[in-house]
């Protein structure tokens, strides 16, 4: 009898064990597949921006707006899956060879990498306060201080 209440409870606890293993997963997901926001100060002349225009902007290929404005790429900390989502999504690398190729590039003094900020908040102070400024944050976080470009989803 004692055996029978042992494999019993043991078959309980797996199957406890595995249903919280898959709910992790799925909330962990929901973080992972946030909508991201590209965002800029209200004063950026344009309402929209394509794949290939963010892309050359944040490999340093494109410094100015089309008004001639200065252009500052604003990027996330090193490690956060929004960045992730972003290099992957926009840049088509991972975060190791979007780093790389920075590393490469200021190196060699042929460029500078977007300034880094810690999280969505800092970022979306700062793209709010300076004009030209350009980021990304998670899209729940937009609000009145900043313009909307593209959402990736």
């Amino acid at each position: 009898m004692k055996t029978a209440f042992n494999v019993e409870m043991l078959c309980k606890a797996r199957s406890f064990g595995l249903m919280l293993v898959i709910l992790m997963g799925l909330f962990w997901q929901s973080i992972v597949l946030a909508d991201v926001a590209v965002i800029v100060h209200s004063s950026v002349a344009i309402g929209s921006i394509d794949a290939g225009t963010l892309k050359s902007i944040y490999l340093g290929k494109l410094k100015s707006w089309p008004d001639g404005a200065t252009l500052t790429a604003i990027d996330q900390k090193a490690g956060s899956e929004i960045r992730k989502k972003f290099i992957n999504e926009v840049i088509g690398r991972k975060e190791k060879k979007f780093d790389a190729y920075w590393s490469r590039k200021a190196f060699s003094g042929k460029g500078t990498p977007p300034k880094n900020l810690g999280n969505d908040v800092d970022v979306k102070a700062w793209v709010a306060r300076y004009k030209g400024s350009i980021g990304y944050i998670d899209a729940s976080m937009v609000d009145s201080s900043v313009k909307v470009l593209l959402i990736i989803k």
